[in-house]
């Protein structure tokens, strides 16, 4: 696994070396350590070193690397019950879609492939996409109990992206934070390094809008 990793921070690094961006400065290069121990993640980072040649890295060490079990399980409860968890909960926030439910046999039986989604003007995602419908693939069984939308919306957490067909919520923001977005598909599915989806330039734009305002 090292070789292969080490051969694609190599490639990346040789593929770009010499080229501009279109402002004529040179192109920067940041490669990705993620793994579920911080170990792990600390040994990626000195195989990126020795490679040389990157001038960032980013790291991705998930929450649950110093919980338990349990600590995080009992974290996401208090947020938010889903019948994936306790199917007798009484407050199914996240619950199975409705063509799911009778369903026995998993394989290849998600929702799957590209829905539409129509966004909220004035939201980070009708800012990030530049329409009011866009297009983007799935994977996934479970959704957003539409009877809880109200009280979500209420308390300041709302519904920015929805199927135009069935109302699914694709898609959730907090106004109140500066970039809070949280959606129901795969972005990673539809952009490229060259040509990102538009939610991780916008989250990134913003990031860095802050980091140079303080």
């Amino acid at each position: 696994k090292d070789e292969e990793y080490v051969k694609v921070l190599e490639t990346v690094k040789n593929a770009v070396a010499g080229r501009t961006n279109r402002y004529g400065k040179p192109i920067q290069l940041m490669a990705g350590c993620s793994s579920i121990t911080t170990r792990e993640v600390i040994r990626l980072i000195k195989l990126v070193e020795q490679v040389g040649g990157y001038d960032a890295v980013s790291v991705l060490t998930p929450m649950f690397v110093s919980q338990t079990q349990e600590e995080l399980y009992t974290y996401y409860k208090t947020i938010a019950d889903s019948t994936e968890m306790n199917p007798e909960t009484t407050h199914p926030v996240i619950e199975l879609m409705e063509e799911q439910k009778s369903i026995t046999m998993m394989g290849g039986t998600m929702r799957l492939g590209a829905y539409a989604c129509a966004l909220r003007p004035g939201s980070k995602v009708f800012e990030a996409y530049g329409r009011e419908l866009i297009h983007e693939r799935h994977r996934h069984r479970y959704e957003f109990g539409a009877s809880y939308r109200e009280d979500f919306e209420k308390a300041g957490m709302l519904c920015t992206g929805t199927n135009p067909e069935s109302g699914l919520v694709e898609i959730v923001e907090v106004p109140s934070c500066r970039w809070y977005v949280g959606v129901q598909f795969h972005p990673e599915y539809t952009g490229t390094v060259l040509h990102p989806n538009p939610l991780f330039l916008s989250f990134v734009s913003h990031a860095l809008e802050r980091a140079l305002s303080e």
